[in-house]
């Protein structure tokens, strides 16, 4: 899946799949600026969510650092077998 995210600190993002049922860290290299604050991000990233048709491809987001967290959007990728 693709995450959209505007001016997001993402040093606390974290995904989960329903089917996996663990949190996990969105990796995403996080700069911190000479005086210690992160710098926010602003752009698309791809994170894996482990799901079937079964699971209906759920899953939940959450920021744990109380700092600027902006989803703009999830976009699904697909692999399909013929």
């Amino acid at each position: 899946m693709i995450l959209s995210l505007l001016e997001t600190d993402t040093t606390g993002l974290q995904i989960q799949s329903l089917q996996r049922g663990r949190w996990e860290q969105v990796r995403i290299p996080s700069i911190v600026a000479p005086d210690g604050m992160a710098t926010l991000f602003t752009g698309n990233v791809t994170v894996p969510v482990e799901d079937s048709w079964e699971g209906q491809g759920r899953f939940r987001l959450r920021h744990t650092n109380p700092t600027p967290c902006t989803v703009r959007g999830p976009t699904p990728i697909m692999d399909m077998e013929p």
